[in-house]
């Protein structure tokens, strides 16, 4: 499972990057565009990516109890 562990890592790594640089970015963006733009992006990209890495995760879960099973 190994490409399935890169993928959640990689994405929860993308997801703490957008975060931090969200952060960043913050500190000096203070116009209505800022807003919209989190509102219509950020809102949603974060809870979906975080529910996407418990997904992988209880996939990898389920697909190393699947080979261990099948051995």
């Amino acid at each position: 499972m190994p490409r399935i562990s890169q993928a959640e890592q990689m994405l929860m790594g993308a997801l703490n990057d957008l975060e931090r640089d969200w952060q960043i970015a913050g500190a000096d963006w203070h116009d209505d565009a800022r807003l919209h733009f989190e509102e219509d992006f950020i809102a949603e990209i974060q809870p979906a990516g975080r529910i996407a890495t418990g997904s992988i995760s209880e996939l990898t879960l389920l697909l190393r109890r699947v080979v261990r099973e099948c051995k």
